[in-house]
């Protein structure tokens, strides 16, 4: 499928308005005129976005309960 310049930077910017965490670890340097792309991997942004896999942060404004106490509350209003 070829693609002038116009419709790949649409494509770009749809695909990081649709995920914008996805599309953090990796640059892409779009150059004038009609020559290539280049794309990169920033690797320490990968670190973190696999740190974070699996994880879920609970936020609230209640003090003096638990975590495990405030995780049933979050189950409960689910």
């Amino acid at each position: 499928m070829e693609l002038s310049r116009d419709q790949l930077l649409l494509k770009l910017g749809a695909a990081q308005n649709q995920s914008p965490s996805a599309c953090r670890p990796v640059q892409v340097k779009i150059p004038e005129g009609d020559k290539s792309w280049q794309f990169s991997l920033r690797k320490n942004k990968l670190r973190k976005v696999r740190r974070r896999e699996g994880h879920f942060y609970l936020r609230t404004n209640f003090l003096g309960h638990e975590p495990a106490e405030m995780w049933e509350f979050k189950i409960l209003l689910d």
